[in-house]
């Protein structure tokens, strides 16, 4: 029997993710209207709009063809969410942060060591990198000054990137994150 014989019904394929911030279920179903058109389509909801896209049987030869390139696309747009969640979650302003800054941290003097201030961002690979700036060198308001002027440039990629994904999901890059670079 394949997927195609009448009275066979392939199930629905859910490829799920559940994240701190959003879960997204993208849909793989069958599609079909006697005599018309049958193929698969996937669906997702994405910052309340609804993303749909039919792959025909009669377009990829197959029922089976079809499928495969229907989640060939779902993958694809699975990863895309997951790149979007960890952008958003680089770029966007916690709770509990003290500076006001995305990515600025003020490191008080201890004994020994003086105060500085220091700017973290997110490299092109994916790593955590940072810069610091003594306020024993370059005086408070200098330091502070160069540590957001260091994470606006490093971050600047990332924040590319962000609104890349956001455009292709229709959605506002301010609407997830204070653009502060």
């Amino acid at each position: 029997m394949t997927a195609t014989e009448p009275g066979v019904r392939r199930p629905t394929r859910a490829l799920t993710e559940h994240g701190q911030m959003r879960r997204v279920n993208i849909r793989v179903r069958r599609s079909q209207i006697p005599g018309k058109m049958a193929g698969w389509l996937t669906q997702f909801i994405l910052g309340g709009a609804v993303h749909r896209k039919f792959f025909s049987d009669d377009k990829y030869g197959s029922s089976d063809a079809a499928f495969e390139a229907a989640v060939a696309h779902a993958s694809a747009c699975q990863a895309e969410h997951d790149e979007l969640l960890a952008l958003r979650r680089a770029l966007s302003l916690r709770k509990s942060n003290a500076t006001g800054m995305t990515g600025v941290f003020h490191s008080p003097a201890k004994p020994g060591r003086g105060a500085f201030w220091t700017a973290y961002w997110l490299g092109p690979d994916g790593r955590r990198r940072s810069k610091k700036f003594s306020e024993s060198i370059h005086g408070p308001e200098e330091a502070r000054r160069l540590a957001v002027e260091a994470r606006a440039e490093g971050a600047a990629p990332s924040l590319q990137r962000f609104s890349e994904l956001c455009a292709k999901f229709d959605l506002d890059p301010a609407q997830f994150v204070a653009i502060d670079a």
